[in-house]
């Protein structure tokens, strides 16, 4: 349904909740780009664990732990499986999609 601007500026409106402080909110889609082997996945990796475990990655912190789905349609399960470390070494718990 169409609203108005003066509609939508009277609205209340809920704020987003905080996944990463100043990158990441409820509600939000990001998208990493770059050439081949920058380290776009071992960013998006570092982001996962963050919003996980509730720590900080660079710059952002999490605010509290979270359910993180990784999804990675463009490695194989064994690259994926070497990148992520071993599900029994690793402290979070994750659930993964994969095309293969």
């Amino acid at each position: 349904m169409p609203v108005t601007l003066n509609t939508l500026l009277k609205m209340k409106l809920q704020a987003r909740a905080s996944i990463l402080d100043g990158l990441l909110h409820d509600r939000c889609v990001i998208m990493a780009f770059a050439w081949r082997g920058v380290g776009k996945t071992w960013f998006a990796l570092g982001l996962a664990y963050a919003i996980a475990t509730g720590g900080t990655f660079l710059k952002w912190k999490a605010p509290q732990a979270r359910r993180v789905l990784y999804i990675d349609v463009c490695h194989s399960a064994w690259r994926s499986q070497y990148r992520a470390g071993s599900p029994r070494s690793n402290p979070w718990q994750r659930r993964r999609v994969r095309p293969d």
